[in-house]
């Protein structure tokens, strides 16, 4: 799903998102009121364009897949090095009965 959303992101929703986020923050002792300043000022297409590169199926782990336990095992124990591809983690923790 995120990829979904990622992927029919564009420039002009983007900053729509940048300047409802930054006339509802504004004015308030907020870190988000710094996030969106930042955001407001520099260029939306690079952001663009690095958020589709940093986040795409070979950037994003989901955990509940048992099938490739020990592969996550060892991208998970690895997140602080600079050459692990991982930008996004996915976990749905289910209730256990007994």
């Amino acid at each position: 799903m995120m990829l979904d959303c990622l992927a029919q992101l564009t420039y002009e929703r983007l900053e729509t998102i940048i300047d409802d986020g930054y006339k509802f923050y504004r004015g308030q002792n907020s870190i988000w009121t710094k996030v969106f300043s930042f955001y407001k000022q520099i260029n939306l297409l690079k952001v663009l364009d690095d958020l589709k590169w940093d986040f795409n199926e070979q950037t994003i782990l989901n955990v509940n897949n048992d099938k490739e336990k020990e592969k996550n095992a060892q991208l998970l124990n690895n997140l602080e090095y600079s050459d692990n591809p991982i930008r996004a983690i996915f976990a749905v923790y289910k209730l256990n009965e007994g």
